[in-house]
């Protein structure tokens, strides 16, 4: 009796996602991508290599041939926009680690670095940047300025988050974000956007138009249900078209 109130606790009356099905029989939006948990990897964030042979690194793979699926299209400049409800569900990494797979699949790759609360891009990267998006929006660094190279992935321009600002959200809306993108489908094959949880601020919100496909990111054991809520309430009110999930 113990043994069986203890699994029905752990696995029914938990409020938190544990398994794929839950998604997908919660919400119309389909599941594109699924990221296991990788033990080996330990504290490093990029764990895509162009001979990496691991589960996880077929997963992006694979993560990246749906999407190429999706957006059958001979246009260059393809938006990505990734985002999660809360932080913490891993939009960073998968931001990076999806960056890397099409970069070193010979396409040229703009990862952005638009969480302006919390920026995690450069930080996992290890790098450290001066000018960036607020810089440019503020008119002190140039378009051409702000796309750094990226020294261990060929094809990989990185887009840093710049001067931390104390409410960045109104710089957005000061008319420099269309000259940004226009800059960037200029320029690159792919541009993935990583920016803030949807769930906390309105910048997602913002962005959403501007992109091609939305990537939501479920963390498992982490994100509540009630989240699937959420994502419907969003795809039903069209505050963030062309959603797709990706089970982290």
């Amino acid at each position: 009796l113990l043994s069986g109130l203890w699994v029905y606790k752990k696995e029914f009356a938990n409020s938190r996602i544990l398994y794929r099905s839950e998604i997908e029989n919660s919400t119309t939006s389909p599941v594109i991508g699924e990221i296991v948990f990788e033990p080996a990897a330990g504290d490093n964030v990029i764990i895509f290599g162009k001979e990496s042979r691991t589960l996880i690194a077929e997963q992006f793979r694979e993560l990246r041939t749906n999407i190429n699926y999706l957006l059958q299209s001979d246009v260059n400049g393809k938006v990505l926009l990734m985002t999660s409800s809360i932080p913490g569900e891993g939009k960073s990494f998968v931001s990076i680690n999806l960056a890397a797979s099409f970069a070193f699949s010979g396409k040229r790759t703009a990862l952005v670095e638009f969480d302006l609360y919390k920026p995690k891009v450069c930080e996992g990267l290890g790098v450290n940047y001066k000018a960036g998006i607020t810089d440019f929006f503020q008119g002190q660094a140039t378009l051409e300025k702000i796309c750094h190279p990226y020294s261990k992935i060929p094809n990989l321009r990185v887009v840093p988050a710049g001067t931390p600002l104390t409410n960045p959200a109104e710089l957005i809306l000061n008319g420099k974000l269309p000259g940004l993108i226009d800059y960037l489908k200029t320029e690159f094959d792919f541009i993935i956007i990583d920016s803030p949880a949807i769930g906390m601020v309105s910048d997602s919100k913002i962005l959403a138009p501007y992109a091609n496909l939305s990537l939501y990111v479920i963390r498992q054991n982490y994100a509540h249900h009630g989240f699937l809520k959420f994502i419907n309430e969003l795809k039903a009110t069209g505050g963030m078209p062309n959603i797709h999930l990706v089970f982290n």
